[in-house]
């Protein structure tokens, strides 16, 4: 919640935020929200680095405790008329399971157990479809859930960068995801030429907002992730994408690949602002973005192992600022498409830029 939403235009001549104990990343959230009292209501900001005492080190929400004093005309001195605590949760960090295909392939619980080890207890599935069974008692063993998955809902085959899965029944999906404990599930992939025109965008949202009403059949919700091509053809002046939002249902939910909405050629701290509570989770990856969009008319043909990705924090996309835009994220899921390195030190060190940073729980 926003201090913007809690009080009166005009109401405080200054604030005084306590933001002692909480977390530095949280600290600067509190910073980003308390600021927006601040900027466009005229009020001026404080803050008191005494402790709350309900915020101690990494806790499952961050918050902080403020104290608005009214216009100096409708006060008596030093009493404040308001005093509030604010609480904002923080996302769960997760690890998207395409990040080590080859791995989870080879020895599924072996790769789940390091990830557990690695402190991590939420992943999100890839490939779950067709062995849901094993994928769920293997998750149960390593002590992992996997409240979102990527599965392919909008088209026959699901494309990779490394060759194409086909794609089953919608119901199929669902009752699978049931299965392994899924609560979202999310279409990871649009082909190219779909996202070019106003009808194939239509009909992508049409499709999606139909499959919410069969997916809540099974008591789960239906998302969409993007990569680059749904920033090449803009329509009555936006992009695609948020063309795309615009006509989707807000039960569809948002999870936007900060790397790829970047190679798109977006400035992804704004999206995220802009997409609001519709964004539910973001892919957290970084690296050198491509000169070109791979996916815009004429590009050249495009393969994972072609992309420069590093650990995220060291390159070139604005991971923390984007993060401290969102409006109530509930997952930050590492993804590497191409991992630099040995795959599991890759993750751990992008988990350390979350959980050191204070941006998720």
């Amino acid at each position: 919640m926003k201090l913007l939403e809690l009080l009166q235009p005009g109401e405080c001549d200054r604030i005084i935020v306590d933001v002692g104990g909480v977390p530095v990343g949280s600290r600067a959230e509190a910073v980003q929200l308390a600021t927006g009292i601040a900027v466009h209501r005229g009020n001026r900001l404080m803050f008191r680095p005494s402790p709350v005492g309900t915020v101690t080190g990494r806790s499952e929400t961050s918050g902080w405790r403020f104290f608005c004093y009214p216009h100096r005309r409708h006060r008596r001195r030093h009493r404040p008329v308001t005093e509030r605590t604010v609480t904002v949760a923080l996302p769960l960090a997760s690890i998207q399971l395409y990040t080590l295909a080859e791995q989870f392939s080879a020895d599924m619980g072996g790769s789940l157990d390091r990830l557990a080890a690695l402190g991590l207890r939420n992943v999100e599935a890839f490939d779950f479809v067709r062995r849901p069974a094993e994928v769920r008692a293997a998750l149960d063993a390593s002590g992992l859930a996997s409240p979102t998955g990527h599965a392919p809902l909008l088209s026959d085959e699901l494309w990779t960068p490394d060759g194409s899965i086909p794609t089953p029944a919608p119901e199929v999906v669902f009752e699978a995801a049931a299965t392994i404990g899924v609560k979202t599930v999310i279409d990871p992939f649009v082909a190219a030429d779909r996202w070019r025109t106003r009808d194939g965008v239509t009909d992508i949202a049409d499709r999606l907002n139909a499959l919410a009403d069969t997916a809540a059949g099974f008591g789960l919700s239906v998302g969409y992730h993007n990569h680059a091509q749904e920033f090449v053809a803009d329509i009555d002046g936006q992009s695609a994408y948020e063309y795309f939002v615009a006509q989707t249902d807000p039960r569809v939910a948002l999870e936007l690949d900060l790397f790829w909405a970047l190679t798109g050629g977006q400035d992804i701290v704004s999206l995220v602002d802009r997409l609001g509570e519709r964004l539910v989770a973001v892919h957290v990856k970084d690296g050198v973005v491509p000169a070109s969009n791979p996916w815009a008319p004429g590009a050249p043909e495009f393969a994972s192992s072609s992309l420069d990705q590093r650990h995220a924090g060291t390159a070139d996309v604005p991971l923390a600022d984007a993060l401290r835009a969102a409006h109530g994220l509930e997952y930050a899921v590492i993804e590497y498409d191409h991992a630099p390195g040995d795959v599991f030190d890759d993750i751990a060190a992008s988990l350390a830029f979350l959980t050191e940073g204070g941006f998720v729980r």
